[in-house]
This record gives structure tokens, sequence and C-alpha cells, in this order.
């Protein structure tokens, strides 16, 4: 597999998620530290979310998780074994569905309310 550097032309500007995703799937040692830190810092991010809202569920998506969908179970891991008992007992950890086009949903729907386009 190529290494991190080498993938981004040696350019630390250029790495990406995708760049980091596909040198970790190769074996390279330090994209796979760096997806391990990330899904370590969502993880406590998310955990530390639902001590505090008690939600029902957790929809991860975005990029990140679109490239490196080990994430998502890197974190329900982490919320299994950090969150509060009663805060995780009916607790759902999903993938969003909507992938990329999230973003432009969220602000389609949101200008419709805030137009009054509901119907």
């Amino acid at each position: 597999g190529r290494p991190l550097l080498d993938m981004a032309n040696g350019d630390a500007e250029a790495i990406t998620a995708e760049t980091v995703a596909s040198s970790a799937h190769n074996g390279d040692p330090l994209a796979q530290r760096l997806v391990s830190e990330v899904g370590a810092a969502l993880g406590a991010g998310v955990t530390s979310a639902v001590n505090a809202l008690n939600p029902s569920m957790v929809v991860l998506g975005g990029g990140v998780t679109e490239g490196l969908p080990e994430l998502i179970d890197m974190v329900k891991d982490h919320v299994q074994r950090r969150a509060l008992t009663a805060a995780k007992a009916s607790l759902k950890i999903v993938k969003g569905q909507l992938g990329s086009d999230a973003i432009i949903v969220g602000a389609a729907l949101m200008a419709r309310d805030h137009l009054g386009l509901n119907g």
C-alpha cells in the first residue's frame, strides 16, 4: 500500500479523509493511528452528548463516516463502554442514509420551515 504522504504527493495539506481511509485500509501505520484517534475522539464526543441529552438515536454521517464506515462501530463500542447505563439503554447509533446530500436536504427543510411552506 502507498503511505499516506505519498498518496497526497508529499503535501500534508492535501491529506483528506479519503486519503487517510485509503491509506489505513492499505496498512499504513500512521493512517491507522489517525483513524484510531479520530474514532476515540468521536466516541468521547458522542458519549458526552448521550450522557447529557439522553437521545433515543444518534445519526452519524458526512464525508468521514462515508470513507471510514468503521468509525460507526468504534463510536458504538466507545458509547457502550463509557456511557451511563440509563442513557444507553434504548440508544441506537446508526449511519446516516442521505450521504453527501444530507446538508442540502437539511438546508431545504430549514428554508421551507422558515418561509412557511409546510404544505
